[in-house]
């Protein structure tokens, strides 16, 4: 029988053991350079009533009310260029949330730079709502499809439907 020579096997585990206690810096960039920046929305929110098609720009205590659904902003995140990464690219993120007439969440969508070009959808008691990044910064609006606005009538007749 013959006999392996340890040597390889050896060689092997020496170059595997110091490639992974090896460590790059990738940067020296002081990571608390991203702002958060949270946005309190309270009963005493300044209540701005809301129609589809529409762009609003949420600051603050402030809701955008829709005939069926409230609208806020709740965080802004902003990314330096130098701290930019695959997963968090550089520019301002905001996030929102839907909550219904009683506080309760609904959904929730961001929009960043990712998806500024791009129109998201939040379904929401079987309707599609489509929201996009307005023309100014942290704005946004929000569309119902044509095909669903008959169908949504008829849920909220109290209600005068909106669309531009």
């Amino acid at each position: 029988m013959r006999e392996l020579s340890t040597w390889p096997c050896l060689a092997l585990a020496s170059l595997t053991l110091s490639l992974a206690s090896c460590s790059w810096r990738i940067t020296s960039v002081d990571p608390s350079k991203i702002q958060t920046l949270y946005h309190e929305v309270d009963e005493h929110a300044t209540v701005v009533p809301a129609k589809y098609g529409r762009e609003y720009t949420l600051n603050g205590n402030m809701v955008a009310r829709y005939q069926d659904f409230d609208l806020a902003l709740v965080k802004t995140v902003h990314v330096p260029k130098e701290l930019a990464t695959r997963k968090l690219t550089a520019g301002s993120h905001y996030f929102y949330e839907i909550r219904n007439h009683e506080g309760f969440l609904l959904a929730t969508f961001q929009i960043s730079p990712e998806t500024k070009e791009e129109n998201s959808t939040v379904k929401i008691n079987r309707y599609e709502y489509h929201f996009a990044p307005g023309h100014t910064p942290g704005s946004v609006i929000i569309f119902l499809p044509y095909d669903q606005m008959a169908a949504h009538s008829a849920q909220f007749p109290d209600k005068q439907l909106t669309h531009i």
